[in-house]
Parts: C-alpha cells; sequence; structure tokens
C-alpha cells in the first residue's frame, strides 16, 4: 500500500523534532534527497514547518551535546576535562570566543579580501568618473582596460 504524499510530510514534520537529519528522514521514508528537497522548495507550508522541527531537534541534539561536555568537564581525567572546559568557553563566552588563532587568522583575512574589494572598486569608479568627466560621451575602449590592468598589477604588489 502506497503512503500519501501529504502523510508522508506530515510525518516527516513530526520527526524531525527528534531527528533532524534530512538523509535518515528521507531514508525512513523511502524518498530519495532531490524528492524531497523537491516538495522543500515548492511547498512553503511544509518548508516552514519542516524548518521549525528541525531547529527544535537541533536545540534537542545541541542540548545532548552540552550536557555531555559539561559531563566531560566534571570528569576525573584532567586532559579531557580541560579540552571540554576550553571548548565551552570559546563557543559560550565572549571573552575566550576569539582564543583560537586559525579562526582569528581568517576573520583577519575576510575583512583584508573586503576592504581590498572595497578599494578597487572605489579607484575604478574614480577612474569613471575622471573618464566621463574627460571624454563625455565616450564609450570604455581598451585603454580602460589597460588602466585596470594596471592597477591590478599594482595591487598585486602592494601584496
Amino acid at each position: 500500500m502506497k503512503v500519501s504524499k501529504a502523510k508522508i510530510k506530515k510525518n516527516m514534520i513530526k520527526l524531525a523534532s527528534d531527528n533532524p537529519i534530512i538523509s535518515s528522514l528521507c531514508h525512513k521514508f523511502d524518498i530519495s534527497r532531490a524528492t524531497f528537497y523537491r516538495w522543500f522548495n515548492e511547498d512553503e507550508v511544509f518548508r516552514e514547518e519542516f524548518n521549525k522541527a528541525k531547529d527544535i531537534g537541533i536545540t534537542g541534539i545541541c542540548d545532548v551535546a552540552e550536557s555531555k561536555i559539561v559531563s566531560l568537564v566534571k570528569g576525573s581525567n584532567e586532559y579531557v576535562a580541560l579540552n571540554a572546559s576550553k571548548y565551552i568557553l570559546e563557543h559560550n563566552s565572549p571573552r575566550y570566543e576569539n582564543a583560537n588563532p586559525g579562526f582569528m587568522r581568517l576573520k583577519l583575512e575576510e575583512k583584508l579580501r573586503k576592504v581590498e574589494n572595497e578599494k578597487k572598486n572605489l579607484i575604478e569608479k574614480t577612474i569613471e568618473a575622471i573618464r566621463v568627466f574627460i571624454y563625455p560621451g565616450r564609450e570604455k575602449d581598451n585603454n580602460d582596460k589597460i588602466i585596470t590592468d594596471v592597477l591590478d598589477s599594482k595591487s598585486e604588489l602592494d601584496k
């Protein structure tokens, strides 16, 4: 006997609050992930209800994980307790959230890329404004490309 699509969706929503793993739910209901995502993208009500249930499920899993970490902090193995304590502090205390040097480096590189892109955009807009002022009505030509290439090579040298 074939189960209706509506019934599968309803049951998936119910189970998502206990198990928010989509591939696991798809396996349980014998549907492909492609089918799930088609339903998810086409049916706004299903998407909203599923997301609510999934958020509840993720919160529950996080609570269990947090409980395990707290029990490790209180455990007798000092090495494990220290790492669990470090994890809790880095993820819950604003004072320690940037203690990971790798994380800080990624954040700084991201900010630097953003500033470089803003600087390049500003230079390009300035060049365009000058070109329009000096040569009103003229279309962009190869000279503009040359200027842009020179600026790109200059920014490479600045690094």
